[in-house]
């Protein structure tokens, strides 16, 4: 019997025979749009399959975490000459270090368990390091999304771990092809983020916002009251685009040892780390400063902005080194629900106050204040009733590799069985008559996250509708003339419906273990009154069976009373929301308790 090779990820210049090779995940396994089927080989089984070694796991990540972000405060302070705070890092650079220990954890548990397989083998492509090195997170977020990182990183780990374990038992068929430097889309910066004059007039602002989720109104009344009238503008920088690998080597002699724990870890933090965390830091640091931006503002208000642009989590940062009080708002519909999520508590961590939904626990720094979404152009009333007469199916797409971890997604077999099984099985069990009434919600995600869910769908299900436009407007247009919305995910999409009044249901192919202990009491509740659903069959059935009577269902008294009651909890109606936040702003800039 010949050996086996072991796919690491499906880069374009990888072809393996079928009955020949062993995929080290479900992200290999796609659909190939050319051949109609979907590439599925021998696939290692996932360690994150069993949910409770997940749950153990997601533990040890966070406590890896927490120690690794202390080691790069000590160790970048010292080559930066720098005093940060460990909070200063933790804003900077916790979502990026939480991302790369969270695929590096995920590739370490996978490499121990294919060098347990008998004649293995291995393709080893050439590589150059600095192809794959970043300059933020958001740039690392697209990068690690792609096949290319992917085989270079399972490389250069593979590497590291047999040299330091003496491993000698892999087989290597080496080539002189050069992995290709992956290709992803930066996000197009506004031609205003150049021009400091708008900034003049914020210079000495005492509360600022930005990326807040808030209507045109409530962000009007922010601005009078705070005297905001121009958009915070961040100037574009002009950096170095490559690391300084000697550098970085020069970094790691210095700061690991033998002795030191974790170091195969810890070397690829260093070599990994984005430019503007270490080679570009100072200048980043000095053209905030210069670029006429609030510098000494009593409070910032924000709910996405420390993700999205990152400069923004650098300004932030700097804000709150030197005293500034950081208001963050809830961004997601998923929390105060889930078993595991990092954001949650990365999120209450390097806030002040953190402002959710409607949930809360004992944390004094967490404040129910209410929903933070626009759900009122979500209005059924303007359709006739015999325009409602469609079935939406609202999917996420998700890359194929890892985020995040979080009870939601525990590993990449369940989107793969989320995306090619689960889904088609709601459609299959719809009646024939009714099936043409659905609508599929999808996403044309840019890059193409490679999982051709929309040639996929449209193969197995020829008259199918499918709607993947990103924008806003669309998607309350599908919502506005749909009879029911089938909800595929824990998400905002959930709570903007439920919040509107619209009929809808929530089918989820995880178990309820995804959910913490308050919140599974109450999907218990959206359960009992075919609201919630933990199984395709039941989900299609209830439409089949319902579809004449969606209304008589929805209205019921018991019905509407559970919805009002999962609400208050987790998204709350708040008509006094805008005037509460002000008046926290008024106590802060007065440092008053709260």
């Amino acid at each position: 019997m010949g050996f086996k090779y072991i796919v690491p990820s499906r880069i374009e210049n990888l072809r393996l025979d079928k009955k020949k090779s062993i995929m080290l995940g479900h992200w290999c396994a796609n659909y190939q749009p050319n051949k109609k089927r979907i590439l599925y080989n021998n696939i290692l089984n996932h360690p994150w399959n069993n949910r409770l070694t997940f749950e153990k796991d997601f533990i040890k990540i966070q406590n890896l975490y927490e120690k690794n972000l202390i080691n790069l405060k000590n160790v970048l302070n010292k080559n930066l000459k720098k005093n940060y705070s460990l909070r200063f890092w933790r804003i900077l650079i916790g979502p990026w270090l939480n991302l790369f220990l969270t695929l590096f954890f995920e590739k370490e548990i996978l490499i121990k368990k294919f060098l347990k397989l008998k004649k293995i083998k291995l393709i080893k492509f050439q590589y150059i390091r600095k192809n794959f090195i970043t300059s933020d997170h958001l740039s690392f977020f697209n990068i690690s999304a792609t096949d290319e990182w992917h085989y270079y990183f399972f490389l250069d780990m593979l590497e590291n771990y047999e040299r330091l374990n003496d491993i000698k038992n892999i087989n290597y068929e080496t080539k002189k092809t050069f992995i290709k430097k992956p290709n992803f889309i930066h996000k197009k910066q506004n031609f205003f983020s150049n021009i400091k004059t708008l900034n003049h007039f914020n210079k000495n602002l005492k509360v600022i916002f930005f990326d807040t989720y808030l209507s045109k109104k409530e962000k009007i009344y922010l601005s009078l009251k705070n005297f905001q009238f121009f958009k915070l503008n961040f100037p574009k920088i002009y950096l170095s685009p490559e690391p300084n690998i000697h550098l970085r080597e020069k970094i790691i002699k210095k700061n690991i040892t033998k002795n030191f724990p974790n170091s195969i870890l810890f070397r690829q933090i260093l070599l990994n780390i984005p430019i503007n965390y270490l080679e570009n830091f100072n200048q980043i640091g000095s053209d905030i400063k210069n670029s006429n931006l609030p510098l000494k503002p009593k409070v910032v208000f924000t709910t996405n902005g420390l993700y999205l642009n990152p400069l923004k989590s650098r300004y932030v940062a700097e804000l709150i080194e030197g005293g500034t009080k950081l208001v963050h708002g809830q961004h997601g519909g998923n929390y105060g629900n889930l078993k595991q999520n990092f954001f949650e508590n990365h999120e209450i961590k390097i806030a002040d106050y953190y402002l959710t939904w409607g949930w809360k626990n004992r944390n004094n720094k967490i404040k129910n204040f209410g929903v933070f979404l626009n759900f009122e152009k979500i209005n059924r009333k303007t359709s006739s009733k015999r325009n409602l007469d469609k079935i939406l199916i609202v999917t996420i797409l998700g890359r194929r590799y890892l985020r995040n971890l979080q009870s939601l997604t525990t590993n990449i077999a369940e989107r793969h069985n989320y995306l090619y099984k689960f889904l088609p099985k709601i459609i299959e069990k719809i009646k024939l008559n009714l099936r043409k009434k659905i609508i599929v919600r999808t996403y044309d995600a840019k890059p193409s996250l490679g999982w051709n869910f929309k040639p996929f769908l449209k193969n197995k299900f020829k008259n199918i509708e499918i709607n993947g436009k990103p924008d806003r407007t669309e998607y309350e247009k599908l919502i506005n003339k749909s009879k029911i919305v089938v909800v595929t995910v824990f998400s905002t999409v959930f709570f903007e419906c439920l919040l509107a009044n619209v009929p809808t249901i929530l089918v989820l192919p995880a178990s309820k273990r995804i959910f913490n202990q308050k919140t599974i009491k109450f999907i218990n509740m959206l359960e009992r009154e075919n609201i919630y659903f933990s199984d395709t069959n039941s989900a299609a059935k209830f439409i089949n069976n319902n579809w004449n009577n969606i209304d008589n269902w929805w209205y019921n008294n018991k019905t509407q009373e559970v919805i009002k009651i999962f609400t208050k909890a987790f998204a709350k109606k708040n008509a006094n929301l805008i005037f509460e936040i002000q008046k926290l702003f008024e106590k802060l800039k007065k440092n008053e308790k709260i």
